[in-house]
């Protein structure tokens, strides 16, 4: 009798270990997300957006402990005329959330600032069929809902991963413990578009102490240091002629630094790299006719100048 009870319970702390939902909401857990915004022939303008959360600290608000969370984001725009700049990358801005995970329930809250009332934004208990907490804001008539589930091992611990309806199937999902691949704090998913303007978001890696997920393949991109000496660098960075056959020459500052220089076709592929120190002749003249962008990182700055190819 003696060894049936301590059987049962050895299976009861067993099973209650392993239905412990892991919990990364936890100091120097680091969210990356990188934010696309479509584009179309015609549109002048378009945006990306890199985002990192990181969770530093607690603070106690209405008597409940919720973990600091410092949001980072910087914004690069993109223009398609030829009287506009080739890009303005935009300073880095912070702000900071409020966030707790309720174990217990399951559930994460957030609070936006100290100010307002929490809401639900995830909630681990959703089965299949089920409509998300979070919803797009550009599509009020579309629901968006569980589709599957399915257990996966996630830095050494079993979890549920949840995916979500719309765009591409394995597009749009929520980690559970972790949060989703579509915004960390609101819900931006992928879709399947063929006008600009539409914007989706994408969970491009996330680390929690030494271990690292990179979501399908992407790396951990960092933020552009923008400053005033890069308005410099921009003010004395000089190609001509400029339109071109494909052959120019590059006129750089400070010809005593060594610079990286980065050649990027109207879709963002990169077509040619060059490093040098001196004033240099550049051939793309294989290169198809079109816009090209010629990125110029030193030391104290980075340019990018937009270039026309006849």
């Amino acid at each position: 009798m003696k060894k049936i009870a301590i059987t049962l319970i050895m299976m009861f702390l067993t099973s209650n270990i392993f239905s412990q939902t892991p919990n990364f909401f936890v100091d120097n857990s680091v969210w990356t997300y990188y934010t696309d915004e479509s584009s179309e022939p015609g549109m002048l303008v378009y945006s990306t957006i890199l985002e990192k959360d990181s969770i530093v600290g607690d603070t106690t608000i209405n008597n409940l402990i919720y973990k600091k969370l410092f949001v980072r984001t910087q914004s690069t725009a993109y223009f398609q005329c030829t009287s506009c700049p080739s890009m303005i990358i935009n300073p880095v801005v912070s702000s900071e959330k409020y966030i707790r995970y309720d174990t217990l329930t399951k559930k994460v809250f957030l609070r936006e600032d100290t100010s307002t009332v929490e809401k639900c934004i995830y909630d681990f208990n959703l089965v299949v069929g089920d409509t998300t907490i979070m919803q797009q804001y550009g599509f009020p008539n579309y629901s968006y809902t569980i589709d599957s589930i399915e257990n996966i091992l996630f830095f050494g611990s079993n979890v549920k991963k949840f995916y979500v309806s719309g765009g591409y199937f394995g597009g749009n999902f929520i980690i559970e413990g972790v949060g989703g691949s579509n915004g960390l704090t609101f819900f931006q998913p992928n879709e399947f578009v063929v006008s600009g303007g539409y914007f989706s978001t994408n969970l491009a890696c996330f680390q929690s102490g030494d271990s690292i997920f990179n979501n399908g393949g992407w790396t951990c991109p960092s933020f552009v240091v923008v400053s005033i000496d890069e308005n410099k660098l921009k003010e004395q960075v000089k190609i001509y002629p400029n339109p071109n056959n494909g052959v120019f020459t590059l006129d750089l500052p400070q010809k005593e630094q060594s610079s990286e220089i980065y050649i990027y076709n109207l879709s963002g592929k990169l077509v040619q790299q060059v490093n040098t120190s001196n004033n240099n002749v550049i051939d793309i003249n294989k290169q198809p006719s079109g816009i090209y962008f010629v990125k110029v990182v030193q030391q104290y700055g980075v340019s990018a100048v937009k270039i026309i190819k006849n």
